[in-house]
């Protein structure tokens, strides 16, 4: 992979310098200094781009100082390429956000996230999905930038925005914590999306009703999907591929006698990538009356 390394620290500074064209102010420790290059351990896969502190009371981004940081150090190079605007406030605690992030570098970068590392008691209500990306059983949201497309490839000059919908409680801290992520220079080696979750019928306290799912992986290498499906049956409930591209299912077994409410499910989903990690998602599954 050495010879990327050159590339993908030009590609950090000039993707990370810049003047924004949003309202916010931007800053950076003040005690930062320049990542030395040849102290940066790179690898091909997915890179931390920059980290830091969203503050919605006073609308900045403060970046963080990560010359200690194990997967990249960034400190000296990070600028005003990454933003955000309040676009609304719906009483009592729904704020709707307006994420920015512009690709100043001359090169494609794949599968640009912003994983929510820290809310500080606020939710994330439109989340993509979950990851525990360099810190295993950690389950952090995310929302994808440039995610329309099936290889999600950010070109140079481009900018993107993505909706942030949020539930502020009166009191807590203004502050979310967050790191961006990038794939270079192909995509992302793990799970980068699960979607379309779909009951099959209806589950009673003493039936069962089979399930379906669609999991997205760029080299098609899905080791494992899995339903967190203790409290109906006891055990979790491997799913398999169905036979349409990508989706996999399973069926529920309602043996505990579950009685009828809606249920949230943890699913989660992973395949060789560089560092590992598992995608997760929540799904709901209704118990109806006999």
């Amino acid at each position: 992979m050495n010879v990327f390394t050159g590339l993908l620290i030009a590609l950090i500074a000039t993707f990370s310098l810049g003047c924004s064209n949003g309202i916010n102010q931007v800053t950076t420790p003040s005690n930062s200094s320049q990542p030395n290059s040849d102290a940066i351990q790179l690898n091909e896969g997915a890179q931390v781009l920059l980290s830091g502190t969203l503050n919605l009371e006073n609308g900045t981004v403060v970046f963080d100082d990560r010359t200690a940081n194990p997967y990249l150090d960034v400190t000296g190079f990070v600028g005003s390429n990454f933003w955000f605007e309040i676009d609304r406030f719906d009483p009592p605690d729904e704020y709707r956000i307006d994420l920015f992030i512009h690709n100043a570098s001359p090169f494609t970068v794949f599968d640009v996230i912003i994983v929510f590392e820290e809310t500080y008691g606020k939710t994330i209500d439109n989340e993509d999905n979950f990851i525990d990306i360099f810190d295993p059983g950690d389950l952090d949201p995310y929302i994808s930038f440039k995610g329309l497309g099936h290889m999600r490839s950010f070109p140079p000059g481009e900018t993107d925005d993505q909706r942030l919908e949020l539930i502020f409680p009166p009191g807590e801290s203004a502050l979310i914590d967050f790191f961006i992520l990038a794939s270079y220079p192909g995509n992302v080696g793990g799970v980068y999306e699960i979607t379309d979750w779909n009951v099959l019928g209806h589950l009673t306290p003493n039936g069962s009703v089979d399930v379906e799912v669609s999991v997205f992986d760029h080299q098609d290498d899905v080791t494992e999907v899995i339903l967190d499906t203790t409290m109906f049956s006891g055990a979790v409930t491997p799913l398999s591929p169905t036979g349409p591209p990508n989706v996999w299912g399973g069926t529920i077994d309602n043996t505990l006698g579950v009685v009828p409410d809606n249920y949230h499910l943890l699913l989660w989903a992973s395949s060789p990538s560089n560092p590992q990690f598992t995608t997760y998602d929540m799904v709901d599954v209704v118990v109806f009356p006999l």
